[in-house]
């Protein structure tokens, strides 16, 4: 009895195996006469033209199936197999054919929270003779992110510079009005030396910050960089204002330290790094650098023993012109231009790599710069121009 069940049991897996297989033959076989059926009715090079779009672009026909896609448009979630999931898609499609000319618009697809979640497009719907619909779904996230940061920039340039200024013309006036008393006009004329000191160091980190935003892609003067050299580099530029405050910097370093990068713009990083940790930290405390490389690339941490940063304030430290206490900089005279760590995220973004921070109100703040070997050239997409625009939301 029990070998007959043997015998049975392979019979019947024999049977179901050649079922199956059968099933999937013929679903391949209907796939593949569907997509001849799709190329021979289609308007001559629509499969071809499609096939070379740099864009995600898809094809539906007259009850609005997906019949073409680009394989770029899968990250876009804007199709799931022959259906269009986003209503106001459908409704441009509908339009440019009742219309029967090309329609334009563009969309803000909602991802999640913030707004770098949120991806920028550009929906240009053509129609192809009577039956066909072609869309193409032009990707301008880069290119919108970029214009609101170059907006940000001038306004911020613009309002930062107004206090060094008007300080400046305020101190020039009360040393003439103060001509005879000679303690007083070396009391301002102090004043007015660290106001221009500050003027022009944050005009030195504006140009800086320009030029390292303006050069996205690897540039031809990217070459071996040995972050030792950089790193000594830093400890040098920082070694006065270190012994100023007493600081003692201890430098560790290992492995294979060798990046392709500007060399100038990776020591302006660890120097703004450095600079800031110094700045952040008592009297006498002290600062450590570790730089540490991989198979995959090098990593830079800058520790200090400051005050910290809360929590709540974290997110923002990267931002242009952002100081994590304004009071400071103004009481002092000595504080930093908000702009050290925005040029140090810039070049970790040109470079391929990212910095990141960790921090605790009463212990101090470590900061990690990470640089990959190889970078991969990122250049901004042009902005196309369009005629409408509206926002929605992708589950």
């Amino acid at each position: 009895m029990g070998l007959w069940a043997v015998i049975l049991g392979v019979l019947v897996g024999v049977v179901i195996g050649g079922v199956g297989g059968f099933l999937l033959f013929r679903s391949w076989r209907r796939g593949q006469t569907s997509r001849t059926l799709v190329a021979q009715t289609l308007p001559d090079g629509v499969v071809q033209s499609l096939a070379a779009l740099p864009f995600p672009a898809f094809v539906v026909n007259a009850s609005n199936e997906v019949l073409l896609t680009t394989p770029t448009l899968d990250a876009l979630r804007l199709v799931d197999g022959r259906r269009v999931l986003l209503p106001e898609i459908t409704a441009d499609i509908d339009e440019a054919r009742s219309t029967a000319s090309p329609l334009t618009e563009r969309l803000v697809l909602h991802r999640g929270r913030g707004e770098r979640a949120d991806r920028h497009v550009t929906v240009h719907v053509s129609v192809l003779g009577n039956r066909y619909i072609l869309v193409v779904v032009e990707d301008r996230t880069r290119a919108v992110l970029a214009e609101t940061m170059r907006r940000d920039f001038t306004a911020n340039v613009s309002h930062e510079l107004k206090t060094p200024i008007s300080a400046v013309l305020l101190l020039a006036e009360a040393i003439h009005d103060s001509a005879d008393d000679p303690e007083a006009v070396r009391h301002f004329a102090d004043r007015l030396g660290e106001e221009a000191d500050r003027l022009r160091r944050m005009v030195g980190g504006i140009l800086a910050l320009s030029r390292i935003e303006s050069e996205l892609d690897e540039p031809e003067t990217f070459a071996p960089v040995d972050l030792r050299s950089i790193v000594d580099g830093a400890v040098s530029a920082t070694g006065v204002a270190a012994e100023g405050r007493n600081i003692s910097v201890t430098v560790r370093t290992q492995g294979d330290l060798v990046v392709r990068g500007d060399a100038d713009a990776l020591e302006s990083a660890v120097t703004n790094l450095l600079s800031n940790a110094i700045e952040h930290s008592p009297h006498g405390a002290d600062v450590g650098v570790q730089a540490t490389g991989d198979a995959d690339g090098v990593t830079v941490i800058v520790s200090d023993q400051g005050e910290g940063i809360p929590k709540a304030k974290q997110e923002r430290v990267f931002e242009r012109f952002y100081r994590v206490d304004p009071a400071r900089s103004r009481e002092s005279g000595t504080g930093g231009t908000g702009l050290g760590l925005s040029i140090v995220k810039h070049v970790a973004l040109r470079h391929g790599g990212s910095v990141s921070l960790w921090s605790k109100v009463g212990v101090g703040s470590s900061f990690t710069l990470r640089l990959p070997r190889e970078q991969a050239a990122d250049v901004l997409a042009s902005e196309p121009d369009a005629d409408r625009s509206r926002a929605v939301v992708v589950r």
